[in-house]
């Protein structure tokens, strides 16, 4: 988890619900990498505990899976400032062939700044008919030739092995 200056009911949950199936607690202050089943997975925290907007997202952790061929990138709830901070700070200049967008696809500035920087083939919105993601972001996405997934149409499921990925929905 990233360092947090959080309180609150949800927050408590959380944690009751971590203590109680005896899972370990890590705060994260810098970038981890895991090597499982032959995955390199790099979990890289915010650098700053306080954001000028919205410093509950943007303390999201962002984390990248590389396995043979494939690499994925899992951009959390990470806004504007949170993505910025990543790609000027922790990116390791990979090229991602698959991004889950930050902030459910309602993020039209951090879009652009992926789509600048990375060049994926698909990208995962989670999104739903309540919450749905912003049309700019869905037209960036689509003139930029990513093959966009939204959670809204039901489950996506992925599978990556050594011959690369595969998404259905």
């Amino acid at each position: 988890m990233p360092v947090m200056n959080e309180t609150g009911d949800i927050y408590e949950e959380v944690m009751e619900a971590l203590k109680a199936n005896g899972t370990e607690i890590v705060f994260l202050t810098e970038p981890v990498t895991l090597n499982k089943l032959s995955a390199d997975i790099t979990i890289s925290p915010p650098l700053s505990m306080t954001y000028k907007d919205s410093t509950e997202n943007n303390i999201s952790l962002i984390t990248s899976v590389k396995y043979q061929s494939s690499a994925l990138l899992f951009m959390g709830d990470a806004e504007k400032e949170r993505v910025g901070e990543y790609f000027l700070n922790q990116y390791d200049y990979t090229d991602y062939d698959f991004v889950k967008m930050p902030h459910h696809g309602r993020d039209k500035r951090s879009t652009e700044y992926i789509l600048y920087v990375l060049d994926p083939e698909d990208a995962l919105i989670t999104s739903s008919k309540e919450e749905p993601e912003d049309s700019e972001v869905l037209q960036l996405l689509k003139e930029n030739n990513v093959k966009v997934w939204l959670t809204r149409d039901g489950s996506v499921d992925m599978t990556v092995d050594g011959e690369g990925m595969t998404l259905s929905q």
